[in-house]
C-alpha cells in the first residue's frame, strides 16, 4: 500500500485536494471496491454536500463517509461478525448512578457530590475519556498516591480510579461491553489482515487530533488498502518535520495522540516502526496554496526514509 501524507495549516488546500482525489476515483470507476472517507461524526454530512456539489459527480454507491465509530461498524459488518452486545449511553448513567451509591462510603472528595443531579451523567463523560486514551483503574490509582500531586487531586484520583473499577467490574459480571470497546473489538478483527475485506482507497481530513483508540484502528486498516492520502492540520513554516515519521504506520507500534501545535513547530523524534516496506509520499502546502497538486516523495523501505527525513533531500513545498 501507499500512503500520501498531506501536511499544512487550515485554509491550504489540504481538503480540496482529497475531494478532488475522491470524485476523481469515482468517476474513473463507479463500480469497484469500497472506498472509504473518515471524517470527524459532525463533519461528514458536510463532506457528502461537498462532493455531491460538483455536476460531474450526480451521485456514488462505492463511497463511505465514516467516523470512527461507524467504521468500526462497517468493519464487522464486511468481516460478518457479530457485534458486541453494548450498554446504551443511558444504561451506562443509570449503573453509574448506583454505583455512587453503593460505594458512597469510599469516596474521599465525591461522597457529597454522588446524589447531585447530573454528576452521574459527567462522570460518565470523564470515564469515557479515559477510556479513550486507555487510561485503566490501576494507572488512576498509582498517580492517587504519588506524593507530588496536591492532596485534593490524589483524592479526586483515588474517586475516579474506584468508579472505574467498579464500573468494569459490572459490565463483566453482566457479560457486557461498554460502547467505547467498539473500536477495539473491530481494531482485534482487523488482526490479522482478513482476506474478506480489501479497500481501495482510504482518506482522512478534519481530525485535530486521535484518540490512542482511533490510531489503533487507523493502523489496522492501513494494511487492507491499496492507496491512502492522510490530511494532518499542522502550523508553522517547517511543520512537515514534526510528523512526518508517522509514513511508518503500517504495523508499527501505537501513536499517541497527534497535537496541533501552535508558535514554534516541535520538535521530536518518532519511531515509526516496522511497516512492512510501504512507500511514502508527502506534500507540504502552504495557506496560498489552495488547491495545490503537490510535490511528490516516494520512498521505499524504512532505511531510505529516516536517511531523507535526517538529511531533508527531496523536499519540496507547493509553491
Amino acid at each position: 500500500m501507499q500512503a500520501h501524507f498531506l501536511l499544512g495549516p487550515a485554509g491550504s488546500g489540504k481538503t480540496f485536494r482529497c475531494r478532488a482525489e475522491i470524485r476523481a476515483a469515482l468517476l474513473a470507476a463507479p463500480d469497484g471496491p469500497p472506498l472509504i472517507l473518515l471524517a470527524p461524526k459532525q463533519a461528514t454530512f458536510q463532506f457528502e454536500r461537498q462532493l455531491l456539489a460538483d455536476p460531474a459527480l450526480p451521485g456514488y454507491t462505492r463511497l463511505h463517509i465514516f467516523s470512527f465509530e461507524r467504521l468500526a461498524q462497517f468493519v464487522l459488518d464486511r468481516l460478518r461478525l457479530p457485534p458486541p452486545t453494548t450498554l446504551s449511553e443511558e444504561g451506562r448513567v443509570m449503573v453509574l448512578r448506583a454505583l455512587l451509591r453503593q460505594n458512597q462510603g469510599e469516596l474521599q472528595i465525591f461522597r457529597a457530590a454522588a446524589r447531585l443531579t447530573g454528576f452521574a451523567q459527567q462522570l460518565s463523560l470523564l470515564l469515557r475519556e479515559f477510556q479513550r486514551h486507555r487510561l485503566s483503574p490501576s494507572q488512576l490509582a498509582e498517580l492517587s498516591t504519588r506524593p507530588d500531586n496536591p492532596t485534593p487531586l490524589r483524592a479526586k484520583l483515588h474517586d475516579l480510579a474506584l468508579l472505574l473499577h467498579a464500573y468494569g467490574d459490572w459490565l463483566a459480571a453482566h457479560d457486557l461491553r461498554d460502547a467505547n470497546h467498539l473500536l477495539d473489538v473491530a481494531a482485534s478483527a482487523l488482526r490479522p489482515a482478513p482476506s474478506a475485506l480489501r479497500i481501495s482507497g482510504l482518506w482522512l481530513d478534519g481530525f485535530a487530533e486521535m484518540t490512542p483508540q482511533e490510531l489503533e484502528l487507523l493502523v489496522a486498516l492501513l494494511p487492507l488498502c491499496e492507496q491512502a492520502t492522510l490530511a494532518f492540520c499542522l502550523e508553522g513554516e517547517h511543520a512537515g518535520r514534526s510528523f512526518v515519521a508517522l509514513a511508518m504506520v503500517g504495523r508499527g507500534p501505537h501513536f499517541p495522540p497527534l497535537p496541533r501545535p501552535t508558535g514554534e513547530p516541535q520538535r521530536r523524534q518518532r519511531h515509526g516502526g516496522n511497516a512492512g516496506a510501504p512507500s511514502g509520499r508527502w506534500s507540504f502546502c502552504r495557506k496560498q496554496d489552495t488547491g495545490c497538486t503537490g510535490s511528490q516523495l516516494v520512498a521505499t523501505g524504512q532505511p531510505r526514509i529516516n536517511s531523507w527525513l535526517q538529511s531533508g533531500v527531496g523536499r519540496r513545498r507547493c509553491d
